[in-house]
């Protein structure tokens, strides 16, 4: 029979059995199928280059009438804001959102639905791919908010027709707790897929349309019955994919519901094997930080230049910390100023020291550069150039068989792991990623066009992109391809944000989160990620009105066209030159949400230097590990 569980987790806690009214007949046993032969990795797809981008109305989802899109049209500098700041139009207008910061609407349905079966009076219910990452988030919860009761639910959705059945895992807390919950699905990236819970629903409808009766999946294997066979093929698929890029095992790779989760799990792994205090070395995309500040009992520091200077600290710190670091993390290259650490010192210091490294190659990508030979653990968003079609989630983690802690970080995985990337996303992943390296090929070229374009440019005041920043470092783990190249992403600076905002507001590009798409986007990028600390970023060179862009596979000569013409509606506003800065002469339509006028003098970000400092020492929380 189907039966739900509640669990508080507490020791003195007993368990409690309650019975749904689905009822019938149990199913008849099914005869047990042959083993499926081992997929080949699929014939490479040809690339079917991105269309003239077009111009997307404000909340438009990006890709347009993808009920699966990660991303959202923003199309001008106010509407940025206006997100940032709760702007009542701007949010009712949003079709999508990238799904770790927006529910998407599949999956605010099936919440609804928990919501409604299985929560008490004053509680609210979040769903969560494994049980695992239902004990963590439960445990996130009562650390953040001691005395508080929060309870794990677990559901089997019965099988019903072809359709594979599915086991829900759900946190029920306080409703007064729904932001502490958000942050922990936005910072652990342990979400449900809106493929997922689509599934789900059409399950729960059919079930109380067709109410039977169902033995539940064996809970204590923590699985869902019944894989589809199309998608335990795609993930073996994938994991071959992504492992021929690194001349690593298959089974080394591990996939994960997003690339946040892959990083998540990552830190979890690190600090369980050696407790103790992790590096961030670099600026880095800000959820990676907030994984290192919220989630270690023994705290964080925070290297955010990731400069000459910063290895020197690191090397006195790894002398001196007790207990011993546990791990060093660093992005190659950086988001946004791709800047590339050191990895060969890096190296250097963690085997003289005995921490881990781990290495985010998103930017970049696997398909130019292999990191693995000084990395312990590299991981991956394959939400981005990996698929590239911005309308899946997921993410990936190899192990290097030569590092010292291999043994320990298997054992980890073999007994931790659990599978939270939904199959029809798998199926996805794989069908998008088999154009993978042409794709890779064409947007390195058109990026290099692009930046040259831009770094030329008299109006701009700096480009950030590798072979910009430090091309050498970054050659020593180029793949030796003459296909490889520096990847989609740049940065792009402006003297003033009236100048950055007039560039982004006529640059007819798709504007919105993500990067690593087929088609070029585009994003303020600070004001984006960092519109609540904007001058602690700048203490790091992020400027607040930089401009990112992910350049796509469209035909480079559209791009430089578009350039140019975003480049002419700068060029036509009036600047007038202070002391101090620039002031802008005509109206822009908000700038830090604020009207700004002729006589507003907007300051250049003043760039860090001298000992590599600020370091930010995280105080250690409570463990909810």
């Amino acid at each position: 029979m189907l039966k739900m569980r509640f669990f508080d987790l507490d020791p003195s806690a007993k368990r409690q059995l309650h019975e749904p009214t689905l009822r019938s007949p149990p199913p008849t046993a099914k005869p047990a199928l042959a083993p499926a032969p081992a997929p080949a990795l699929a014939t490479p797809a040809p690339l079917v280059r991105a269309p003239p981008p077009a111009d997307l109305p404000l909340g438009t989802s990006i890709p347009p009438h993808e009920p699966h899109a990660v991303s959202v049209s923003l199309p001008e500098w106010r509407d940025v804001i206006g997100y940032e700041e709760g702007t009542k139009c701007v949010h009712d207008s949003l079709q999508a959102g990238y799904p770790r910061f927006v529910y998407a609407s599949a999956v605010q349905d099936l919440f609804a639905a928990c919501r409604m079966r299985f929560s008490q009076p004053g509680e609210d219910v979040l769903v969560l791919p494994t049980r695992a990452d239902a004990d963590a988030c439960r445990a996130f919860l009562v650390a953040q908010h001691p005395g508080r009761r929060v309870r794990v639910v677990e559901y089997a959705l019965p099988r019903s027709r072809d359709a594979r059945g599915v086991l829900l895992e759900m946190v029920a807390f306080p409703a007064d707790l729904a932001k502490t919950a958000k942050a922990f699905w936005q910072h652990s990236g342990a979400i449900v897929s809106s493929r997922m819970a689509e599934h789900a629903m059409r399950l729960i409808g059919d079930a109380e349309r067709h109410p039977r009766t169902v033995e539940p999946p064996v809970v204590a294997a923590r699985r869902c019955p019944d894989p589809l066979p199309l998608a335990a093929d795609a993930k073996r698929v994938v994991k071959r994919r992504i492992a021929s890029y690194f001349d690593a095992a298959a089974d080394d790779v591990y996939l994960f519901s997003c690339g946040m989760n892959a990083i998540w799990h990552a830190h979890r792994a690190v600090t369980r094997l050696r407790p103790g205090q992790t590096v961030q070395f670099g600026f880095p995309y800000l959820d990676t930080l907030k994984i290192q500040e919220k989630f270690n009992a023994h705290g964080a520091i925070f290297l955010g230049h990731g400069d000459k200077n910063d290895l020197h600290t690191l090397s006195i710190l790894a002398r001196d910390a007790n207990p011993p670091l546990s791990a060093v993390f660093c992005e190659f290259p950086s988001n946004p100023l791709l800047k590339v650490p050191p990895l060969n010192a890096l190296r250097a210091l963690a085997d003289k020291h005995g921490f881990m490294v781990v290495v985010d190659d998103t930017v970049a990508s696997f398909a130019n550069v292999n990191v693995l030979p000084v990395a312990d653990v590299v991981v991956s968003s394959l939400t981005k150039v990996f698929s590239g079609d911005s309308n899946v989630m997921g993410g990936s983690m190899v192990l290097n068989r030569s590092s010292r802690y291999y043994d320990q970080l298997k054992s980890h995985m073999q007994t931790q792991y659990e599978d939270g990337l939904w199959d029809g996303d798998a199926v996805f992943l794989e069908h998008n990623s088999r154009p993978f390296a042409e794709r890779v090929r064409v947007i390195n070229s058109n990026t290099e066009v692009v930046v040259d374009y831009l770094a030329k440019n008299p109006l701009v005041d700096r480009v950030y992109y590798p072979t910009l920043t430090d091309r050498a470092a970054y050659d020593a783990f180029r793949v030796a391809s003459s296909d490889s190249g520096y990847g989609a992403l740049l940065s792009v600076q402006f003297p003033t944000e009236l100048q950055a905002a007039t560039f982004y507001d006529a640059l007819h590009v798709a504007k919105g989160p993500s990067l690593g798409t087929t088609f070029t986007l585009a994003c303020p990028y600070t004001i984006m990620a960092h519109y609540t600390e904007l001058a602690w970023a700048a203490e790091f060179g992020v400027c607040r009105w930089l401009v990112r862009i992910s350049v796509g596979t469209e035909d480079v000569g559209v791009l430089l066209e578009i350039l140019r013409r975003a480049l002419a509606a700068v060029e036509a506003l009036p600047p007038a030159e202070t002391g101090r800065g620039k002031v802008a002469t005509v109206v822009v339509k908000s700038v830090h949400g604020m009207e700004v006028g002729e006589r507003d003098v907007i300051e250049r970000p003043r760039h860090a230097s001298g000992h590599g400092m600020p370091i930010r020492c995280f105080a250690p929380v409570a463990s909810w590990l």
